[in-house]
């Protein structure tokens, strides 16, 4: 037989009580006596609570012990001796010198002394011709570019005569029979530009 719990009780009680209610109670005459219904018991269904799921133990794993460290050997390194015996290299001078950087040449200081051109020969034009027969006068100044041997390379007319005769006279002039000392600077030749002028009158 399973083990009556309270609900099971409490249902056969109520039963039994039922059923001397309806015997003790009295029966009038002429009533038709009903008879009781079969009281058809209540089932209770009980149900177990479920079972826990054993929880796995856990295995401890033992730590394996820390093998011992290896100490390290230093060999010390034999200082090595030099025997008096032995000969020293010797360095020649050739090496040496090699070796040793060159004395730089000391570069002059300039000191920025200027010496202008010179005109060492000069000769005066000749009057052209037809400039005389028309009376043609004017004065006309050239610039001249000299190089460091005292050579004419080029020119300008700063100002001319009014007269292309005139001035081409005066240039050609110049070039032929002019000889210049080119400009200097701490006693170096160097190129530079010259203005010379002339006028022609009658």
């Amino acid at each position: 037989m399973p083990p009556l719990n309270s609900t099971n009780s409490i249902a056969c009680l109520a039963t039994i009580m039922i059923h001397l209610m309806i015997i003790l109670l009295p029966v009038s005459p002429g009533t038709p006596v009903v008879k009781p219904k079969p009281i058809v018991p209540l089932r209770v269904s009980i149900t177990q609570p479920p079972k826990p799921k054993p929880v796995p133990k856990k295995t401890i794993k033992p730590t394996p012990k820390p093998l011992p460290k290896k100490k390290k050997v230093i060999q010390k390194k034999k200082k090595q001796r030099i025997s008096p015996t032995k000969k020293v290299a010797t360095v020649s001078k050739k090496t040496i010198s090699k070796s040793l950087p060159k004395p730089q040449t000391p570069v002059p200081k300039k000191t920025g002394i200027v010496i202008p051109f010179s005109v060492l020969t000069s000769i005066a034009p000749v009057y052209p011709k037809q400039a005389l027969n028309y009376n043609l006068e004017g004065k006309v100044i050239v610039e001249f570019n000299i190089d460091k041997t005292g050579a004419i390379m080029s020119h300008t007319i700063v100002e001319s005569s009014g007269h292309d005769i005139l001035d081409q006279t005066f240039i050609q002039t110049v070039r032929s029979a002019y000889k210049i000392k080119p400009k200097r600077i701490d006693g170096q030749p160097v190129s530079g530009n010259l203005i010379l002028d002339h006028e022609f009158k009658l």
